[in-house]
């Protein structure tokens, strides 16, 4: 599964949990934490999350502190604990009406799809696509652009930044040995854009 459909499904399930089965935001994320593996890096980060909560932090700042989401969403959530709206505030994140962490892996898979697709060079590309993510994702297309400049091909690059599943390095490497890179870019940005977690 790539990393933006693993924040669909936190939100999914999340909201899920919280709107259907009705359980209270602490057992909800246990739930969820015990559906996760110890050996993915997203699942990890999830963990520490529900981790930092049973050591007494809120969900906004466990959110915020493991720089994995968006500030729309961390701010959405501290609005959420302010307000006791929770349940209805994680199902608008879960529908797409706060802009996710998801929805910036499918703009910046998009923009530098559409950019290759135009003859764009890839670290002109590279530079264009960064403008507007969140810091952290921004970070780490800088990081693959300094990376790509060394000579490195874009796969290792997006390795090396622990921001993208080894499912979509495998996908973007298999595209750079045979071609077609801005076709499974695009591919990438509507895939996450259709998916509907069951």
């Amino acid at each position: 599964m790539v990393r933006a459909l693993q924040y669909q499904t936190f939100w999914f399930d999340l909201a899920f949990l919280l709107n259907t089965g009705r359980l209270p935001l602490a057992q909800a994320l246990s739930v969820i934490c015990r559906q996760l593996s110890d050996a993915d890096e997203f699942d990890c980060g999830i963990k520490k999350i529900v981790e930092d909560i049973q050591g007494g932090r809120s969900f906004a700042e466990a959110l915020n502190t493991s720089a994995m989401f968006s500030t729309a969403e961390v701010c959405a959530i501290k609005a959420a604990q302010i307000s006791g709206m929770m349940a209805t505030v994680v199902m608008r994140i879960a529908q797409g009406q706060i802009p996710s962490r998801a929805d910036q892996y499918r703009s910046f898979y998009a923009i530098l799809g559409n950019l290759l697709a135009c003859g764009t060079p890839i670290l002109q590309a590279l530079k264009e696509s960064e403008k507007g993510l969140d810091p952290p994702l921004q970070s780490a297309v800088q990081q693959i652009h300094d990376v790509m400049s060394g000579g490195n091909w874009i796969a290792q690059a997006m390795s090396e930044t622990k921001q993208f599943s080894p499912m979509e390095v495998n996908i973007i490497d298999q595209a750079e040995q045979q071609g077609g890179l801005d076709q499974v870019l695009m591919r990438l940005a509507d895939l996450s854009r259709c998916y509907k977690p069951s």
